[in-house]
């Protein structure tokens, strides 16, 4: 076993997740796999899509391919919020399509290093989500593997609605 890895696999999700892009949703630290995301764009319009979970805003229209649009305000409990114009939309890649994730602002890299990794390890109860925290400057920052957060019966949910009729 090299000796950076562990028999719980934690050392792997650090690696992964050691760079973490950083974004806030009200007074919430959140990162996400920088490898994930594929670019960050200014808050656009957001159409609705009929028959989808209360976290889905809608879609976008990117480019000519229709992207739904996570509202974590919503998926973290918190009061729904029009979209203002000083937003961002974090688009990224999970279950092999892009998703929209709709921030209030991105902080940037954290710029974490393995040591500041904190594997979740069962504590943070009720989110399935959390991999993991890292230390910042400005605190603690719960990282989100999207592949977790939304999960395959949603993903399936979403190409659905998502498919021209």
């Amino acid at each position: 076993m090299h000796p950076s890895a562990r028999a719980d696999g934690t050392a792997g999700a650090a690696a992964a997740f050691a760079d973490p892009l950083v974004f806030r949703v009200d007074d919430l630290q959140c990162g996400m796999d920088r490898a994930a995301v594929v670019e960050i764009l200014p808050a656009l319009a957001v159409r609705p899509l009929p028959g989808q979970p209360p976290f889905v805003a809608g879609a976008i229209d990117l480019r000519g391919t229709l992207v739904p649009v996570l509202d974590l305000r919503v998926r973290f409990g918190r009061p729904p919020r029009p979209m203002e114009l000083s937003d961002k939309l974090i688009v990224a890649r999970a279950h092999g399509r892009a998703l929209a994730v709709w921030v209030d602002a991105v902080d940037g890299l954290a710029g974490a290093d393995a040591g500041g990794w904190i594997p979740s390890g069962g504590l943070l109860v009720g989110d399935r989500s959390v991999v993991g925290v890292v230390r910042t400057r400005e605190g603690a920052c719960a990282i989100h593997d999207l592949d977790a957060f939304v999960s395959a019966c949603e993903s399936d949910a979403l190409a659905a609605a998502l498919e021209p009729s």
